[in-house]
């Protein structure tokens, strides 16, 4: 039996980074928890290598939004994909200070 679990990054995060594994495997644990639980190993290096896939085609420290796709074959997640990722440049620096304060 085979499953596709698909999600979108909505929020841009390095591909290499601790956000984007912790959000593959939320939205991965989310939608099969069975995958996560039993197949954590697999899935860890899945992503991982997803991660520097991306990194090797864009650069690196480069954010990204996108769609993946998790292939799932028996339980077991055999396959990753991303696709439409657009990658996010910073636009410009903020001088001087910003501040917000509670008064009693």
């Amino acid at each position: 039996m085979s499953e596709t679990i698909e999600f979108e990054l909505v929020r841009p995060v390095n591909p290499t980074g601790s956000s984007f594994i912790r959000y593959v495997w939320g939205a991965v644990g989310a939608r099969n928890r069975a995958v996560l639980q039993e197949h954590r190993r697999v899935l860890a290096r899945l992503v991982q290598r997803l991660g520097f896939a991306i990194e090797d085609k864009i650069g690196s420290n480069k954010l990204i939004t996108g769609k993946i796709a998790v292939y799932v074959e028996n339980g077991k997640p055999v396959r990753i994909v991303a696709r439409d990722i657009q990658i996010w440049q910073a636009s410009g620096t903020l001088e001087g200070e910003v501040s917000a304060e509670l008064k009693e």
